[in-house]
């Protein structure tokens, strides 16, 4: 465990089960779950690049796994997360490192990065990513993070419920399916029939 911005956050860290010899370096893995997950999901990769010679490290996010379940919603803006997803790597970072995150570990703010897609040079290679948890740390330790791994994100998205019509709940949306449809589709024929004439 350790105590970021007054939040404690479970670590998993596994050593290298065969030692480096003196002339290789030491190298580090951080895996970065998505929402819903925690460092559980990477247990196979874990024990696997542990017995590779790597150390592997993969934190638990604020209110996943065993970490902390703060109930100020600060505690979970993007900002708040990001700060200890950097204060864990600061905390393990060895001399070659690999940044892997998945899911909402890598998709997340689009402003963040000030566009949908960026291109980003890390170590020599260009790297083309949407914003993310695992992008965010590549850019601010762009100096000691050597590669990045992103795995299955989606567009990104805010975990704040939404205003207007997609915060009602789905049976009501359901309901207005059927009046929805038939007005985009009457619309959608007004406008071909205009296009014709």
């Amino acid at each position: 465990m350790i105590t970021t911005t007054g939040v404690k956050l479970r670590i998993r860290v596994l050593q290298p089960v065969s030692k480096p010899t003196s002339h290789r370096i030491d190298k580090a893995l951080f895996f970065v779950h998505g929402v819903g997950g925690s460092s559980d999901i990477w247990m196979s990769q874990l024990k696997f690049f542990s017995e590779k010679g790597y150390h592997v490290i993969a934190p638990d996010l604020v209110g996943h796994g065993f970490s902390d379940s703060p109930k100020k919603p600060k505690h979970y803006e993007f900002d708040s997360i990001s700060h200890h997803v950097i204060d864990v790597f600061d905390g393990f970072y060895k001399e070659f490192n690999i940044v892997i995150g998945h899911s909402y570990g890598w998709a997340c703010c689009q402003s963040l990065l000030h566009s949908s897609f960026t291109s980003y040079p890390c170590d020599g290679q260009l790297l083309l990513f949407r914003t993310s948890f695992a992008a965010y740390l590549a850019r601010k330790r762009a100096a000691r993070v050597d590669k990045l791994v992103l795995m299955s994100g989606g567009a990104p998205v805010s975990l704040a419920p939404q205003p207007g019509i997609f915060s009602l709940p789905s049976a009501f949306l359901t309901c207005l399916r059927p009046a929805l449809s038939k007005l985009f589709y009457r619309r959608v024929s007004r406008l071909l029939t205009s296009w014709k004439t």
